[in-house]
């Protein structure tokens, strides 16, 4: 019985890897999409919101040990080369990156005009 309620248990949090892993690649191929409509010069529409970061980072982190629980998977973010990027695009659009930090958060904000 036990063994059946964990079998359970362990399918569901399966399912649920793999419901976020499709919703993950459907917003990989959207935007691949964005970039080749920009690459042939109709623009891409921004939908702007404020969006944690940390949530898609636990779920990848979970794909990992999921496939692979054997291995010893350490988590090491390093924001550098990202940030540069950003912060290149913000400049090529006439804006910038700002970043504040206090004891319980930093936070990087992204301007650009409109």
């Amino acid at each position: 019985m036990l063994t059946k309620e964990a079998s359970r248990e362990a399918a569901g949090e399966i399912l649920g890897l793999m419901q976020k892993s499709a919703a993950r690649m459907s917003a990989l191929i959207d935007n691949v999409l964005d970039f080749a409509r920009g690459r042939l010069g109709s623009g891409i529409t921004l939908k702007r919101s404020p969006q944690s970061l940390e949530p898609v980072l636990n779920h990848v982190i979970a794909e990992l040990r999921a496939s692979s629980p054997e291995r010893n998977i350490e988590t090491v973010f390093d924001l550098t080369q990202p940030l540069y990027i950003a912060s290149e695009i913000a400049r090529a659009h006439g804006g910038r990156i700002d970043v504040t930090s206090s004891p319980e958060e930093t936070r990087f904000t992204f301007r650009t005009p409109l």
